[in-house]
């Protein structure tokens, strides 16, 4: 019996180490508006957009309508013509509060500035004067949940489990001395 456990309690270890983290999918965008077409960032326009993403940077750039909330959701770059840009964004729903930040003529040494923007089922909608990188933040959820997925919430949940596996194969298999 003793060895039966000890495979499970081992098995148990293994299988629980194995866990991996399970993170939102990322979101899409892309145009539906006919004016303009969404293009990655380069590499170096998102180091700088990681800088602001920061709770302390979007702190700074948002001012009054920052909330503890407040995540970017997406980064891209706007190729076309400026104006009124409506784009397809999955994860966003009517009621949803969001601003765009636009780096005016991608000049990413300075503060962006804060666009107003709608958000519909699936949409945001915002006015530009041109275009350059951008960066969607979800301030608020419709529902009132918060903006960004939480991940690793069961993490230890899971390492209780190792630890308490990995005691009983101790447990069980030690060997009495005379």
């Amino acid at each position: 019996m003793k060895k039966v456990v000890s495979v499970m309690a081992a098995l148990i270890l293994c299988f629980a180490m194995s866990v991996t983290c399970f993170a939102a999918s990322p979101v899409k965008v892309t145009a539906k508006s006919t004016n303009v077409t969404v293009a990655e960032v380069t590499e170096e326009q998102a180091t700088a957009i990681a800088q602001v993403a920061t709770k302390e940077g979007l702190k700074t750039v948002l001012g009054d309508k920052f909330t503890e909330t407040a995540s970017v959701i997406a980064t891209f770059d706007l190729q076309g013509t400026a104006g009124e840009v409506e784009l397809n964004v999955t994860g966003i729903k009517a009621g949803d509060s969001v601003v765009v930040l636009h780096w005016v003529d991608g000049d990413m040494t300075k503060a962006p500035e804060v666009l107003s923007a709608t958000a519909s089922d699936g949409a945001i909608k915002f006015t530009t004067s041109s275009l350059s990188p951008f960066a969607i933040v979800k301030l608020a959820s419709a529902d009132g949940s918060a903006a960004s997925p939480k991940t690793g919430e069961a993490t230890m949940a899971v390492v209780a489990l190792m630890l308490l596996s990995a005691a009983g194969i101790v447990v069980l298999n030690r060997k009495k001395l005379a």
